[in-house]
Formats: structure tokens, C-alpha cells, sequence
């Protein structure tokens, strides 16, 4: 409800019952009368305290989504240019993060980590972790989780991650798992070796 129609509801009101106590002949309901407008006057207070509350706490709600709708996009847009920058270097990388939907077309067998495909992957750990700093709760949004499931079904990614994930938060690492995005199992990879860079 908008509060200038509360403001002009109570002006209405308090001119009514002036016009009430005018044409009364007992003067003694004036106490009735400001009892009444005292009880109105403290509910609509809170009333509106409470209506501010609420919009405020919607904006914060949007803003914080605009900012991680912006990381994701973001993510995406820089993982992909590297692609369209490297196609030769980043070719197994993204097969095994696109490959289900036959992108690249040519399937390779090189299971090792190029020190570029290193640097990628770390990169998007980096704006994971990023992203869960600003809002702790973005695992929970299935289209963040639908698309992040392209990167943690790559094995690449799985051994960087395993090698890396001491270098951040039990929390982050805990998120991950229990929202399926990933399995403890997956990145507790042992002897995990990765190229020097």
C-alpha cells in the first residue's frame, strides 16, 4: 500500500472527526476522539516503518542479484573469448566441457593439463569462489548450477581443483559438494600432477 494514500486517509480522517467534535454538544469526547487518532497515528508509524523495511530489503535482494547475474555472465563470456582466442590450445579443454553436445567435433584422447588449460581452469575457480564470497546461496539457482556442471564434469577440472582447493575456503569447497556441483570423492585426487607454468 503506498503511504501517500495512508497520509491523505488519516488527513481525511482528522477532519472528520473535527467536524464530529464541532457539532458535538459534549465536549468531554475530545479524550474519545485524540485516544483514537493517538492509536491511528502509532499504527500507521509502524505501518510505514515497516513498508519502507520491506523496500528496502527488495532492492538490496535485486541489487545482489544484478551483481552475480553480472559475475556469471562475466565467467561465461571470458571462458568462452579464451576459447575463441586459443581454439588449438583450449580444444580438449572444451571438448570436455561442451563435448556432450558434440562441440568441438574432433574428440581428443589427451588426458594432460596444458600449463594454458591450468591457467583457465584456475581462473574460473577464481570467479567461483568469487561469486559465492558475494552471495553464499548462488549454488542454490539451477540455471548457475546447470551451467556450472559443464566445467565439473571435465576430469581437467576435477585434478586442478583437487590440487587447488587448499588454497580456498572450507566453505566454498563444502557448497560445492552439497549442492551437487561437484564430489568430495572427485577432488580428493591424490599424486594429482599439474604442469609447470
Amino acid at each position: 500500500m503506498d503511504t501517500a494514500y495512508i497520509l491523505y486517509g488519516y488527513i481525511i480522517l482528522i477532519v472528520i472527526m473535527t467536524i464530529i467534535y464541532l457539532k458535538l454538544d459534549r465536549k468531554d469526547t475530545l479524550k474519545d476522539i485524540v485516544a483514537i487518532l493517538s492509536g491511528t497515528t502509532i499504527a500507521l508509524g509502524l505501518l510505514n516503518y515497516v513498508t519502507i523495511a520491506k523496500e528496502k530489503e527488495k532492492q538490496e535482494e535485486l541489487q545482489n542479484k544484478k551483481i552475480y547475474i553480472e559475475n556469471i555472465s562475466t565467467l561465461f563470456v571470458k571462458i568462452n573469448s579464451e576459447y575463441m582466442a586459443h581454439p588449438e590450445e583450449l580444444n580438449d579443454l572444451f571438448y570436455e566441457f561442451y563435448g556432450y553436445n558434440n562441440f568441438p567435433l574432433n574428440k581428443s584422447k589427451n588426458n594432460n593439463i596444458s600449463s594454458f588449460e591450468f591457467m583457465v581452469i584456475n581462473v574460473i575457480i577464481e570467479h567461483l569462489n568469487n561469486m559465492y564470497i558475494i552471495n553464499p546461496s548462488i549454488f542454490k539457482d539451477l540455471n548457475i548450477r546447470n551451467r556450472l556442471l559443464c566445467f565439473t564434469n571435465s576430469r581437467k577440472f576435477k585434478r586442478v581443483l583437487s590440487h587447488l582447493k587448499n588454497n580456498y575456503s572450507f566453505d566454498f569447497i563444502s557448497a560445492l559438494i552439497k549442492e551437487g556441483i561437484i564430489r568430495q570423492e572427485e577432488i580428493n585426487l591424490e599424486g594429482v600432477s599439474i604442469p609447470i607454468v
